[in-house]
């Protein structure tokens, strides 16, 4: 892993962290957020967990949340009310934009990455986690936003660095745990299954029973997490609703659904503004190649 005190490596994460604040904080001026959602999850998170937990969501009356709700992101509006609070004590704002809450979240998922690509022995983490914040400005901008994708990339990363070490039945706990972490802390808990099943198709030569064994207590872990859920069995209903109903109705056509920004097709200008570094290497990988 190389030498060097545990501060100085951390300090590795710093160029990122200083490059993804320096974007947030030149980014907003007082009183707005980059994201609607984030005045959303911040007022989720001040009114844990009582709306968080109820069955029921008034404030939205042209919505079946109306009467039939469950908090997608009841984990990640938990942490949000303690950074909320703890932010608060240290004398930063309560107002928007939320910057302490934020970058907090951002700390937590480049610390999970750089510890997971040292693990993987990568060659200088803390340059490839500068370049992966820097380079594709979407990317950038994700990385700085109060939502629970935040939650999702740290514990979907996290999961990577426990599967390369996944060789015995008993570890399958740890994988159903990480199932039942998901379901409560991110509206697609069913993405945890791409890296299950990456994993389990890697080891599949070497032990197909293990690898088999591997999304399947990924799965189980979800499932235990929706059913175990204070807004059981609104989790299941509603999980159908956005992640089938919807999918369903936006691809057949047969009713006009509105997505998220970040689920409709990219345009040219966004592929070139997120593409343009990764061509231009490309195009000089080829170059040199030919001379």
């Amino acid at each position: 892993m190389g030498g060097g005190s545990p501060l100085k490596k951390w300090l590795a994460l710093l160029p990122a962290f200083l490059w993804l604040a320096f974007l947030r904080l030149g980014e907003l001026p007082p009183g707005n957020e980059n994201s609607a959602d984030a005045y959303y999850h911040v007022q989720m998170a001040r009114l844990f967990p009582h709306a968080a937990m109820a069955d029921q969501f008034p404030w939205t009356t042209l919505s079946i949340w109306e009467n039939t709700f469950y908090d997608k992101e009841l984990l990640f509006h938990g942490v949000v009310k303690v950074l909320d609070r703890l932010g608060r004590a240290l004398g930063f704002s309560s107002e928007p934009p939320f910057h302490f809450t934020a970058l907090a979240l951002t700390a937590w998922v480049l610390a999970t990455i750089w510890s997971v690509a040292r693990s993987f022995r990568i060659p200088a983490p803390g340059w490839m986690l500068f370049a992966l914040a820097a380079l594709c400005p979407f990317f950038s901008h994700r990385m700085v936003e109060l939502r629970p994708h935040l939650v999702s990339i740290a514990l979907m990363v996290a999961f990577c660095g426990w599967a390369r070490t996944y060789r015995r039945t008993e570890d399958l706990a740890i994988a159903c745990g990480f199932g039942f972490v998901m379901a409560y802390a991110y509206s697609n808990p069913h993405f945890l299954l791409l890296p299950a099943v990456a994993f389990a198709i890697a080891i599949f030569p070497e032990n197909r029973r293990l690898a088999s064994l591997l999304p399947a207590a990924v799965l189980v872990g979800i499932l235990v997490g929706l059913t175990f859920h204070p807004q059981f069995p609104n989790t299941f209903r509603l999980w159908k609703i956005q992640c089938v109903d919807v999918l369903r109705e936006s691809f057949s056509g047969s009713r006009r659904v509105f997505l998220g920004g970040e689920l409709y097709r990219p345009d040219a200008l966004w592929l070139v503004r997120n593409g343009a570094i990764f061509i231009a290497l490309a195009a000089s990988v080829g170059i040199f190649e030919a001379l």
